[in-house]
């Protein structure tokens, strides 16, 4: 996708996720961009419910391009909260993992409709006279999923348990729930 020129609204580009089972634990994002000045470009992810983190803002100075290809995925530009580097210590082409302007954790715990639906890679070119080309990007969503019967569940705050009484039931005598829900 072109990236127009001097252009704060900039390009969007969508990916459908149709569904996730769990919550998410984890978001990581991998570009590859063509730009003969990086500091000129931003980029954004926007999930689902409009949850908007900036991956990089007027990084790279003078340098071109984040990544070098968009195969194999190893020379792209990753943006990863894992990553060692941050993306501002990073020099152009930015080929590796790094950690993003803004930590993309706040997708952490989201699910259902939140999860769910249209993301969007936003990328944006501030300055005049450059344009530049949004090559490929990939959005990669790890789940954390689980168990049944009740216990921890990652990247949940709400639980929900029950037990009965008496346990097995006896017929003709009353039967109590206790239902426990913390969060």
């Amino acid at each position: 996708a072109d990236i127009p020129d001097n252009n704060m609204l900039g390009t969007n580009s969508p990916v459908f996720v149709p569904s996730i089972n769990g919550v998410i634990q984890k978001v990581t994002v991998s570009l590859y961009t063509v730009h003969p000045n990086d500091a000129d470009l931003t980029f954004e992810l926007i999930g689902p419910d409009g949850t908007n983190v900036v991956l990089s803002a007027n990084r790279g100075g003078t340098g071109a391009n984040y990544g070098l290809a968009c195969f194999p995925i190893t020379s792209r530009t990753t943006f990863d909260d894992d990553a060692t580097n941050t993306i501002a210590a990073g020099r152009a082409p930015f080929v590796g993992s790094y950690r993003p302007d803004q930590a993309l954790s706040v997708f952490s715990g989201k699910s259902g409709t939140n999860a769910t639906g249209i993301w969007q890679l936003r990328a944006i070119d501030a300055g005049a006279g450059n344009v530049g080309t949004l090559q490929c990007w990939s959005l990669n969503i790890y789940a954390s999923s689980c168990a049944p019967g009740g216990g921890q569940c990652p990247g949940v705050d709400l639980s929900l348990g029950m037990n009965d009484a008496p346990d097995p039931a006896v017929i003709s005598s009353n039967l109590t729930y206790t239902v426990i829900v913390t969060n």
